[in-house]
């Protein structure tokens, strides 16, 4: 599962353009990291929150896919990030099966 991860991320052209770094992926849990830019700020000069969800879309896909059999894949169909002093991720993904 870790060889088909690392590949599937390596193929994201978003990821590459922020530069992304896939650092870790256990049962249930993939973390990516991003070094912050002023590229990839807002107007404030803040952390973009679409940067932010893209990477929280790509962790938690992946962490979902590591609790599926080999011949499934998923799809996030929906995903809503509460941004306040706790940080609320709610998340829907479809299994596709191959």
């Amino acid at each position: 599962m870790q060889r088909r991860i690392k590949d599937s991320f390596e193929k994201q052209g978003l990821m590459k353009t922020l530069n992304a770094e896939l650092v870790s992926i256990e049962k249930g849990v993939v973390k990516i990291s991003i070094d912050f830019s002023e590229g990839l700020s807002q107007q404030y000069g803040f952390f973009h929150a679409g940067v932010a969800t893209s990477i929280v879309d790509s962790a938690c896909g992946y962490a979902a896919l590591t609790m599926l059999p080999e011949d499934m894949e998923v799809l996030s169909v929906e995903f809503k990030i509460n941004s306040d002093d706790s940080l609320l991720i709610t998340f829907y993904m479809i299994c596709l099966e191959f």
